[in-house]
């Protein structure tokens, strides 16, 4: 009937308008930013996450791009990082123990 067919179509622009309208346009620069530094960073053997396939390459992640993403010790420009700094991630996320796997 055309009463339920209004009561749908308010409802489903009460549903679009909650969820598009709480995303964040940094929030889509703030995933790439953490998806370039955690998955598409290259190790030695010029792997990526993603092609991961051996626990061998697994630690070699850990030690290398996951450790080096985790904890920064000079900024971009080669200056070291002071100690109030340290432990963010992007100078954002702030982490408040070792990482444990």
């Amino acid at each position: 009937t055309l009463r339920e067919l209004i009561i749908y179509l308010v409802f489903i622009t009460i549903l679009c308008i909650l969820t598009f309208g709480m995303t964040n346009s940094t929030m889509y620069y703030y995933t790439k930013v953490m998806r370039d530094l955690f998955v598409e960073t290259t190790m030695e053997n010029r792997n990526t996450f993603k092609d991961i396939t051996t626990m061998k390459e697994f630690w070699m992640y850990s030690n290398g791009p996951l450790s080096d993403g985790l904890y920064w010790e000079q900024y971009y420009n080669g200056k070291n990082v002071s100690d109030d700094d340290l432990g963010f991630i992007y100078f954002e996320n702030k982490i408040l123990g070792r990482p444990r796997i």
